[in-house]
């Protein structure tokens, strides 16, 4: 049976659920192609593509579990049509009011697309603006589409059917579209519970999250929860984050599809979905068929399981610096360091630009089982030797 291992890092992404009700007027000028082939660059498990509008390159993340956006940055260099304020939501159910506009002239490799519906708006969080992107490519441009991701090679095909996408071994099942944006939602299953829809959304960069609202019909059903929490930054949504109270639940098992993961481990959301995110497509194809509706995935492992690992606290940016976001509820370090403390150096190495110190830790994380901290508290600089831990 193959591990499967997330790290408690970065809860990251997970866009915007309009509050209103709206009819998609996109249009597509050319679907001549069968198939096309467009290159990804993965940063922080993010996938990033580069498309045109009006003539001009930008970067793009690829998000599911968004619309269509254009960060107020680049609104003086296209041309809008339409705009109009509408209410949004991010995943943090944060409210604002953000412009609604049309774009015409979208070209992602040789698709073309007149009509966009778009949100303007600039993002708060300081992790996101490290990515230098322009936007964000959401499910209500994939709408006419198969979109089929190959994680692993840094690649996405795009086609008008499934035909020579689909190898046996692909696992099926219904896919639902949910509001104007098109948002893909699969079954999943919880401990042999009665199956819920999940978003998939490839701008959450972990497997998956529960809403806190479905825990305690869990705790009540399943006696032998495992629950471990941690206090901090939270998610950044698109409107910033909070500090909150992580929980993080162990269960029997996970169902998606045909596909076990059992145990699974992940943490709690304040969104109202739960979410499959993009650590998904690690290790496997998956195809999002918007056209017929149809979710696959390749099943190379017909069981696996997925546990969660922290060094007992966390990263994050705050005015510049990096600091510690995120504590472990009860262990040794909540007397040692707290929520703020910055982050100087690690295993000998200064940290001093935080958005490229952030890669670095990141990757250390992932691949280190003890790393060396000195850490600036109010007491002045501690030393912490941190050691990888399963958190249950």
């Amino acid at each position: 049976m193959k591990k499967i291992k997330a790290l408690h890092y970065l809860l990251f992404l997970g866009f915007f659920y309009l509050t209103v009700p709206v009819v998609n007027g996109q249009k597509s000028s050319n679907y001549e192609v069968s198939s096309l082939k467009i290159l990804v660059e993965s940063k922080l498990d993010l996938l990033f593509t580069t498309i045109k509008i009006q003539g001009k390159p930008y970067k793009f993340l690829i998000d599911t579990g968004a619309p269509f956006v254009l960060f107020e940055k680049n609104k003086k260099k296209v041309k809008l049509n339409k705009s109009k304020k509408i209410k949004t939501r991010d995943s943090n159910q944060n409210v604002k009011k953000v412009r609604s506009v049309f774009l015409d002239d979208i070209a992602i490799g040789d698709l073309k697309y007149d009509q966009v519906r778009a949100l303007l708006l600039n993002l708060d969080g300081p992790i996101l603006n490290c990515l230098e992107f322009d936007g964000i490519l959401g499910a209500n441009l994939m709408a006419n589409a198969v979109w089929q991701f190959h994680k692993d090679s840094h690649y996405v095909l795009i086609a008008t059917d499934t035909t020579g996408l689909l190898s046996p071994d692909h696992d099926a099942q219904v896919m639902k579209l949910k509001g104007w944006q098109k948002s893909p939602y699969i079954s999943v299953t919880i401990n042999r519970d009665d199956p819920i829809d999940a978003l998939f959304d490839t701008g959450f960069t972990n497997y998956f999250t529960l809403p806190s609202k479905h825990f305690n019909s869990l705790q009540s059903e399943f006696s032998n929860l495992g629950v471990k929490k941690f206090f901090g930054f939270g998610s950044e949504g698109a409107f910033g984050r909070t500090l909150e109270t992580t929980t993080y639940i162990s269960v029997d098992s996970l169902v998606v599809g045909d596909h076990i993961f059992s145990p699974a481990s992940f943490h709690l959301d304040n969104d109202d979905n739960a979410k499959i995110g993009v650590k998904f497509l690690n290790d496997r194809v998956v195809t999002l068929d918007f056209i017929n509706k149809m979710f696959y995935f390749s099943n190379q492992q017909a069981e696996a399981s997925i546990s969660a690992e922290s060094f007992g606290f966390s990263p994050n940016i705050r005015n510049g610096q990096i600091i510690v976001g995120t504590i472990k509820r009860g262990s040794s370090l909540e007397k040692r360091i707290s929520i703020g403390d910055l982050i100087v150096q690690v295993n000998d190495q200064e940290l001093s630009d935080p958005c490229k110190d952030l890669l670095v830790l990141r990757n250390l994380m992932n691949s280190s089982t003890v790393l060396t901290f000195k850490i600036k508290t109010k007491n002045g600089i501690k030393e912490i030797r941190a050691i990888k831990q399963n958190i249950f």
